[in-house]
């Protein structure tokens, strides 16, 4: 078994392996609510397997080991990332999705005393006003007043990407078989019957 204490180590942007918090396999508990806490992950067909560390390690204990078949290369630091995608959750996200996009805008029936149906590429929505350039005119409106949004050909845009940077430990090796990640950390805790 060959085996790494992770003490120093470098950035780098992880490769297309998705990060694996690992399977906890075993967990030595203490009256105290500390744990030595081992998890395993497989090392992927490329010699490589992102871990995600825990988050409540303490006393900088974090170590990588290999099982049998498996030789350590390398451990560092990498930063997975990815992006997802979101609803929107507000009406001013609504619109800022739809900038420069062709809407159909509704307003209120109290707004200058009659409803409003504006056809027209979106062109800003910020503060509280809504710029709509139409073919012929560019209309601003109050954003107060607008109760309906709807997008040329059911094209509205309703969700946001949302990238996010995760930090793992990129571990590589050669071999086929298990990596173990051995941590110290809090959130565990027994009650001993005498």
């Amino acid at each position: 078994m060959s085996f790494v204490c992770l003490a120093t180590c470098l950035i780098a942007t992880a490769a297309d392996n998705p990060p694996t918090g690992g399977k906890i396999v075993a967990a030595s508990l203490f009256k105290n609510g500390y744990a030595v806490v081992v998890r395993e992950a497989d090392l992927g067909a490329n010699g490589e397997v992102n871990l995600v560390p825990p988050t409540n390690a303490v006393i900088g204990t974090l170590w990588i080991s290999s099982g049998q078949g498996v030789n350590l290369a390398k451990v560092k630091v990498s930063f997975f990332k990815s992006e997802s995608l979101r609803d929107v959750d507000s009406f001013d996200e609504l619109l800022s999705a739809n900038l420069n996009k062709t809407v159909t805008v509704e307003t209120t029936p109290t707004y200058s005393g009659q409803n409003l149906t504006l056809k027209g590429k979106l062109l800003s929505a910020s503060g509280t006003v809504v710029v709509i350039d139409m073919a012929k005119e560019r209309m601003v409106i109050q954003k107060s007043a607008v109760v309906r949004v709807t997008g040329e050909n059911n094209a509205l845009v309703y969700q946001l990407p949302v990238r996010t940077s995760q930090r793992t430990l990129q571990v590589m090796g050669a071999g086929k078989g298990k990596v173990y990640m051995v941590s110290l950390q809090k959130g565990m805790m027994w009650a001993p019957s005498y």
